[in-house]
């Protein structure tokens, strides 16, 4: 059965993942006790009646250099460039390339988070994705071989629409930053396995346009994918 966008009468679930960026470097960070002074740790959570907003970071940057997951705080202490998550304290710990504070306006560090969006409230891969994607937004999926001195394919995904009815955006889109950072868009029948959704596209966010009452991203390749 084909997936078609626009049917209201299919049995269809949306997932539009986002792995946004968020500034840490101008927070306020502790320095980590003894023996593990090169670590420094913030809090990096956030709950709302949405559930919790940050978390496990994907991945932490340094100036757009990834740094390492480190599995202890020994660890992080002893290499560079490197961080760990304190699950059970909810605390990120970095080790700059410095081997010195994050905040002193020497540094710009970002950590990485995905946000989830579906077309309906859903759970998928143990995560909750938030009913805030406008599934008749989403456009044809079309292909682009280029001609002789550029004999590549390139994909097209037009714009997606995401529900700003709760102003959910309003905070979200100041505190993270959406351009240029990759996304996933998922597809699969409601109520079916995992393993069951397919990627329909993969790609970055481009421009955005945001009103009181939705946002729309223009969607881009991957290989417009920023740092």
């Amino acid at each position: 059965m084909a997936f078609s966008p626009g049917d209201p009468l299919a049995n269809w679930v949306i997932l539009l993942e986002v792995e946004v960026g968020h500034r840490i470097d101008t927070d306020t960070w502790t320095q980590a006790d003894a023996p593990n002074t090169n670590a420094w740790y913030i809090s990096h959570t956030a709950v709302d009646k949405y559930g919790e907003h940050e978390g496990e970071p994907s991945k932490v940057k340094e100036d757009g250099t990834e740094y390492v997951e480190k599995e202890s705080l020994a660890d992080c202490h002893g290499t560079a460039s490197t961080w760990y998550w304190d699950a059970t304290n909810k605390r990120l710990y970095v080790h700059t390339s410095g081997s010195d504070s994050p905040r002193q306006d020497k540094y710009i560090i970002l950590s990485y988070i995905w946000r989830r969006f579906g077309s309906k409230t859903y759970i998928y891969g143990g995560k909750p994705y938030l009913p805030f994607l406008a599934a008749d937004s989403i456009s044809a999926i079309g292909s682009e071989v280029g001609g002789y001195h550029e004999p590549q394919t390139k994909q097209s995904f037009g714009s997606v629409k995401l529900l700003n009815g709760t102003e959910y955006f309003d905070t979200d889109l100041s505190n993270y930053v959406y351009e240029g950072k990759k996304a996933i868009a998922r597809v699969g029948k409601d109520g079916a396995a995992d393993a069951d959704f397919g990627i329909f596209w993969e790609g970055c966010i481009g421009d955005i346009e945001w009103t009181e009452r939705a946002v729309t991203f223009e969607t881009e390749d991957l290989g417009s994918l920023m740092v």
